[in-house]
């Protein structure tokens, strides 16, 4: 029974591929327009408070930030900024584009880490708006250590329970103070985009 199972996977993988195969397991989707309450809706689902979700106040601040090679390259993972405002370089070129979690578990006020002082996240903040429309994000993050921007989309399915962690884990953090901010990076049906404009980073 087994050889047979081993066999009908294999077959899989050589017909329709690996790269379908991991988009069905986890419900991977083309990226579509979305709306503060259809994003709100999906975070409820996963058990994540709408209070701390932040989107992109515009496409202008949603394409600077994605088209940053930095930024971009951080993509559906975290950006750590120190108590300065600048951004902490934590990741090499060889890091998994899941390391972000166990850097935050480890976390201490005194890390010894490099900075990016050109990426401040006093350039990021003012783009952002609350997914409730309630409050918004304090632009210097006084009082904290660290301020931690992971992203997550809705179309990128289960690879976002991940992401979701990053919220635990920091505050599980007990060497230092953590704010989170949960940026959803999905396109927004008020923006009115063209269908050419939803493509420019590819």
């Amino acid at each position: 029974m087994k050889k047979i199972l081993f066999l009908f996977v294999m077959v899989l993988f050589l017909t329709i591929g690996c790269k379908q195969i991991v988009i069905w397991k986890y419900g991977i989707r083309s990226p579509k327009t979305e709306t503060p309450e259809s994003i709100i809706a999906f975070a409820k689902k996963q058990g994540q408070s709408p209070e701390n979700i932040y989107m992109f106040r515009d496409s202008a601040g949603y394409f600077r930030f994605m088209k940053d090679s930095i930024y971009k390259r951080a993509c559906f993972s975290a950006i750590v900024f120190n108590d300065k405002g600048f951004l902490v370089n934590y990741k090499d070129s060889a890091s998994c584009q899941w390391s972000a979690a166990g850097y935050i578990a480890k976390l201490k006020k005194d890390t010894t880490y490099r900075t990016d002082e050109s990426r401040m996240i006093s350039s990021v903040i003012p783009s952002l708006m609350p997914v409730t429309g309630c409050a918004s994000p304090d632009l210097q993050g006084q009082g904290f250590d660290y301020t931690i921007i992971f992203t997550w989309a809705k179309y990128i399915g289960k690879l976002n329970d991940r992401l979701f962690r990053i919220n635990e884990i920091a505050k599980n953090n007990p060497r230092a103070r953590l704010r989170v901010i949960s940026l959803n990076v999905d396109m927004q049906q008020s923006w009115c985009l063209r269908e050419d404009q939803k493509t420019k980073l590819n």
